[in-house]
């Protein structure tokens, strides 16, 4: 159970912070501009043993398609990123739920991602699975390593 308790994440909060406005009149909907939310939409990102990954199923965002090959009930694409000096190649289902996308080079790194509904996938890389949310991080599941159960056995034994 230790080890169990060990995978959980705890944030604790050290502040609370409370914005308000006081304004003579009614709220137009020029005030309510406030509420908008004003964080960077950009392609997100998520780190993996030091290695960023776009957080998208969408080949566009892992960089230039440089090729495709029609194969037996999938679609391979061979992508470069320029920026990242990265090239994957990555098999998209003909029913485009389900990519397996691979780095080519000395990572070998790979994972499959899978479409769960329009707004979340989830991305299974080495032991973990990742479920995002609208670019957003919203559980990790990790496979852990532990100990088998051991019988225990007692001297009174109940019949």
């Amino acid at each position: 159970m230790g080890i169990l308790i060990d995978s959980y994440n705890s944030n604790t909060i050290s502040e609370i912070i409370f914005t308000y406005v006081i304004k003579d009149g009614e709220v137009s909907p020029q005030d309510r501009l406030l509420l908008d939310d004003l964080s960077d939409k950009e392609i997100p990102f998520h780190e993996f043993n030091r290695i960023k990954l776009p957080v998208s199923m969408d080949l566009a965002n892992y960089g230039s398609i440089r090729g495709k090959t029609q194969m037996d009930g999938y679609t391979r694409y061979f992508i470069i990123n320029r920026n990242s000096n990265k090239y994957y190649e990555i098999d998209v289902t003909k029913d485009n739920l389900t990519n397996k996308v691979s780095i080519i080079g000395a990572s070998d790194l790979n994972w499959i991602d899978t479409k769960i509904d329009e707004n979340s996938f989830k991305r299974e890389i080495g032991k973990a699975t990742f479920y995002f949310l609208d670019g957003e991080m919203v559980l990790v599941k990790r496979q852990l390593p532990a100990k088998p159960f051991t019988r225990f056995r007692s001297k009174h034994q109940i019949n």
